[in-house]
């Protein structure tokens, strides 16, 4: 009798991923897109309580909000997500092509990436994420039992109201699994060279003031009309 055997991604202890590598400062740099719905599982997960070594202590508010940010809009942006490890992540790589210094492969990453990895810039996009995610899990499991209810009882606008907001949330979870963003890993990194470079992005990155966001900004009605006016008035300008 022939048993088939399955290969089945639940059971390995790798996480397969595309990945481009190239040297960085003598070290290499491997330059994944994660879908959105996988950051959970994949990356360290800040905790307020307990601040990660070698960075701040992250702001749930400020977390909240940029998850919030994502959820209302469609046309989003963010810079890469910045990380860095002492994991061999070359070890487990495999290039398929090449391009001057650019090589693009598998990148296989640990079953325990999420504590391999350490966050040197983004945790608060991450825990943004991480907190929409859990946060449309759960409507979706309380708003199907909505509708259970409602259809038990034959209630038809609370029918309509619990199929509306499931349909919204459904968009939201096709939208973590089909959105990425793009993810750095600097292998090679100790801890001690994990503060120096948190230090050099605090100190290097330059603050953007509020004029100027107010002004980029074209969702807001009121910072609409605000520059409209800051052009037609002599004062003003």
């Amino acid at each position: 009798m022939t048993i088939d055997e399955f290969t089945l991604s639940g059971y390995d202890d790798r996480k397969e991923l595309l990945a481009q590598r190239y040297n960085r400062s003598g070290k290499s740099l491997f330059i994944l897109a994660l879908p959105l719905h996988l950051i959970p599982s994949h990356l360290p997960i800040p905790d307020p309580a307990k601040p990660f070594e070698g960075n701040r202590t992250v702001n749930v508010k400020h977390a909240t909000e940029f998850g919030e940010y994502w959820s209302r809009n469609v046309k989003w942006a963010t810079p890469p997500l910045l990380l860095d490890t002492m994991y061999p992540l070359t070890r487990d790589f495999e290039p398929r092509a090449k391009v001057a210094g650019v090589e693009f492969g598998v990148v296989r990453l640990p079953h325990n990436s999420a504590l391999e990895l350490q966050i040197l810039d983004g945790q608060h996009r991450i825990l943004g994420w991480t907190l929409i995610t859990t946060r449309i899990a759960e409507d979706l499991r309380v708003v199907r039992e909505q509708l259970h209810r409602a259809r038990e009882h034959e209630d038809p606008v609370a029918t309509q109201l619990a199929e509306a907001r499931l349909a919204e949330l459904s968009e939201l979870q096709r939208r973590l699994r089909e959105e990425y963003v793009t993810v750095e890993i600097l292998e090679g990194v100790s801890l001690d060279d994990h503060k120096q470079y948190f230090h050099d992005i605090a100190v290097n990155a330059k603050g953007i003031t509020k004029s100027l966001t107010t002004s980029f900004d074209r969702r807001s009605l009121i910072n609409r009309v605000v520059v409209e006016l800051a052009g037609q008035h002599p004062l003003l300008q």
